[in-house]
């Protein structure tokens, strides 16, 4: 029994069809064979099964040997081809295997047809065997990015706090490789007290990632080392970071790495940072109220780099509506295709300009910026930041508060009204309570309307939250809901299913003090409404936020 050959033969004559297949079963081949002679008879046998080999006449009357090789080409097919034709010049051969042609013969000469096919079937076979091997590879390498990224997302990015009653935050990583050496996790004493390390170890890849992991673990163990001396006091940023750089230098040392850093403790109820820069990027400051930046560093140097190194806390006071922004160097050290740098005055003006937006909008600005200025979306290093910006109403318990679910109904609209009514008819006595009531009914109408016409669009039957707040200074309502995203500022409030020629935020900006648009961390849509019991000199307008898990609202 010979050996067993798929012959797609292009070819227009009988006779030499018939020299070749007689020539190919001396040569102790067992051929199953299909002849063609046009460009559609060979697409649909190419379709129809596979095949170990093609041979081609070079010239016929509808078809040629070069267009067969065109054909193989667009479909991305690997196939031994060998030219067999009764005149070929060498200029044409020559062109022939330019083409990817494998070998040609004379047809008056076909002693040289079974060892070329012999060594090009062996050719293929071995082509084939280092597409799989190199297939296989690729597979393993995508499934130890996967791994990688999995052992990142719990190893190196840690859990935000849950819902702060004064800040917001978001964040952002993107690394050089598959996995990288920057890390920040977070740390919640209590409701108004957090801290945040955001790290970025030298290197990249496993090695730096693995630094990282380790450098996040040494800091629970400093703090609970901490903790047990004395379990009354949260031990301070200095106190923690000359803990961990005691038991992590030496061992950075000998690695031959080393880790820049900052610990930074949040006291919200104070409005104070206190944190501590071990060789990081400058926190960036942004003042609200002045429209001022800082850009504010301890100076000391990375952990790692000097074992008798001293480290020094400083304080930094903040006010409502600040906005603080650590950041790693591949932020600023970005460069474009001229080699310029992304800078921090960039940075800056990226953080004034957007100062206004929700933390996750101003991360993601600060991304695209980086991305259209570098022209790329792959950088030499790791690009991580962290937003924490102060939320802009006052910090504080509220005396009374009460909730009540509706349906997404404009008929429940009557009974919303007097939820309001009741609810505001409480605060303190004043010449202007009754206008006061009003206005602020008016604002929690316009939206809750807005809500029903565009989160749940025929959809009687939505669930919307009313939830109320009375504070000493001021009544706070927040819209809750669960439905189709919209962005209030682009489209045209209505009033009792009456719909307004004013559009936007115009309308309820007008009725209350502060507007929000924000997602709590049940991931509901929220549009908070603050109106103060005196009169406010601005109000307070920021956007809506998108779905993100990096969003602590």
């Amino acid at each position: 029994m010979g050996i067993p050959l798929n012959l797609l033969l292009i070819e227009d004559s009988d006779d030499d069809a018939h020299l070749l297949l007689r020539e190919l079963e001396r040569g102790g081949f067992d051929v199953a064979h299909c002849r063609v002679e046009t460009k559609d008879e060979m697409v649909d046998a190419l379709t129809r099964q596979p095949w170990d080999l093609i041979i081609s006449d070079y010239v016929m009357p509808r078809f040629s040997g070069l267009s067969a090789l065109s054909v193989l080409h667009e479909r991305n097919i690997d196939l031994p081809f060998l030219i067999v034709s009764g005149k070929i010049g060498e200029e044409t051969a020559v062109e022939a295997m330019k083409a990817g042609a494998h070998d040609y013969l004379l047809k008056g000469n076909l002693f040289r047809l079974v060892p070329a096919i012999h060594r090009e079937l062996a050719d293929a076979s071995g082509r084939r065997e280092r597409r799989k091997t190199e297939e296989e590879l690729r597979h393993a390498r995508e499934q130890e990015v996967e791994i990688a990224a999995r052992i990142q997302q719990t190893l190196l990015i840690g859990k935000p706090p849950g819902e702060l009653e004064g800040a917001r935050l978001a964040f952002l990583t993107i690394p050089s490789q598959a996995v990288d050496g920057d890390f920040y996790d977070f740390y919640q004493h209590r409701d108004m007290l957090f801290d945040l390390v955001i790290g970025d170890v030298m290197g990249k890849g496993i090695p730096a990632a693995l630094i990282g992991a380790a450098t996040k673990a040494t800091f629970l163990h400093a703090m609970n080392r901490l903790l047990a001396i004395d379990p009354d006091c949260h031990p301070t940023p200095e106190e923690i970071i000359t803990v961990v750089h005691t038991d992590l230098s030496g061992q950075l040392s000998n690695l031959m790495s080393f880790v820049t850093l900052i610990y930074a403790r949040f006291d919200l109820e104070t409005r104070t940072l206190y944190f501590v820069n071990c060789g990081h990027p400058p926190i960036l400051h942004f003042r609200r109220a002045t429209g001022d930046f800082s850009l504010i560093s301890t100076g000391d140097p990375p952990l790692g780099v000097a074992e008798n190194a001293l480290y020094h806390q400083l304080v930094l006071p903040f006010d409502r509506g600040d906005t603080i922004f650590f950041y790693s160097d591949g932020v600023v050290d970005a460069r474009n295709p001229r080699g310029e740098f992304f800078g921090t005055t960039r940075l800056e003006d990226l953080i004034r300009l957007h100062h206004n937006l929700l933390p996750w909008e101003i991360v993601n600005e600060v991304q695209q910026a980086v991305f259209d200025f570098a022209g790329r979306e792959a950088f030499f290093d790791d690009l991580t930041c962290v937003a924490v910006q102060i939320h802009p109403e006052e910090i504080g318990v509220p005396l009374a508060w009460t909730e009540w679910p509706m349906i997404a109904n404009l008929d429940d609209i009557p009974r919303l009204r007097s939820f309001i009514r009741n609810f505001a008819g409480k605060i303190p006595f004043y010449d202007r309570r009754d206008e006061w009531i009003a206005t602020f009914e008016l604002a929690v109408i316009e939206a809750t309307t807005t809500v029903i016409l565009h989160a749940y669009p025929n959809r009687p039957d939505g669930e919307i939250m009313i939830k109320a707040e009375r504070f000493a200074d001021r009544l706070t309502v927040r819209i809750l809901h669960r439905g189709k995203s919209f962005d209030p500022r682009t489209i045209t409030l209505v009033s009792d299913g009456r719909r307004r020629e004013n559009s936007g935020l115009l309308r309820i900006s007008q009725a209350v003090d502060i507007c929000n648009y924000l997602r709590d961390r049940e991931g509901r849509f929220c549009i908070l409404l603050v109106k103060r019991f005196f009169p406010s000199s601005a109000v307070e307008v920021s956007g809506l936020a998108a779905a993100d898990p990096g969003v602590s609202a």
